[in-house]
């Protein structure tokens, strides 16, 4: 398999062409929904003459609203764990939510549902997919007592959880005393990846080393 084949976005893509090619294709045909009228022979049209050229500018525009909003979501989930990493020297413990940040952006706006980074066009896409994102990120946070200092090496065998959802998600875990690990998703619903290591995009603190 090569290494387009692989890629989440080029899948992705094929998979919205697919959805969009075959409502077309049957009115184009002239076949109805429900099948062919009895006596009536299989119709041979030109299959997708321009389909290439069309997959390929859906996949173009993809590769480039993934780009800006990852590169997007990953400033927003540094700034989100600095504030929490920042809560929890202070006060001793993490944050329950969010909501006691205390600060202006502790729920940003979603990279994926602004038009001027991803199309209008493929956001009606997306939306059909199921993984319409929402207008702010939609923030999971929760404490998860498995949560170790061993979690950073284990990213290369062990599924994160959860490790889908809708684009523009970012999830916040602590095990309660002194771990934290924030990670987001991204425009296919699948884990925003670390493009040099080619692993899940991960912020980790351990606090058991911090002098409190």
């Amino acid at each position: 398999m090569s290494k387009h084949e692989r890629n989440p976005i080029c899948i992705f893509a094929a998979m919205i062409f697919c959805m969009s090619a075959v409502p077309a294709f049957a009115q184009n045909s002239g076949v109805a929904p429900g099948g062919l009228p009895a006596g009536a022979q299989t119709p041979q049209p030109n299959v997708f003459s321009s389909s290439n050229l069309q997959l390929r500018q859906l996949n173009f525009d993809l590769q480039m609203a993934s780009i800006k909003c990852e590169e997007r979501m990953k400033a927003i989930a540094r700034e989100l764990f600095d504030a929490l990493v920042a809560f929890r020297l202070q006060k001793k413990r993490f944050a329950g939510s969010v909501d006691e940040l205390n600060q202006p952006n502790a729920r940003p706006a979603n990279p994926y549902a602004d038009t001027s980074l991803v199309p209008e066009t493929i956001q009606k896409e997306l939306a059909k997919t199921g993984e319409a994102p929402s207008a702010e990120c939609k923030i999971i946070c929760e404490a998860d007592s498995y949560l170790s200092g061993a979690f950073p090496i284990t990213l290369s065998r062990v599924k994160l959880k959860p490790d889908s959802g809708s684009p523009g998600t970012i999830i916040i875990k602590h095990n309660g005393d002194y771990y934290l690990a924030v990670w987001c998703i991204g425009l296919t619903g699948k884990t925003i990846l670390d493009e040099k290591k080619q692993l899940p995009f991960v912020l980790f603190k351990d606090f058991s080393t911090v002098l409190e």
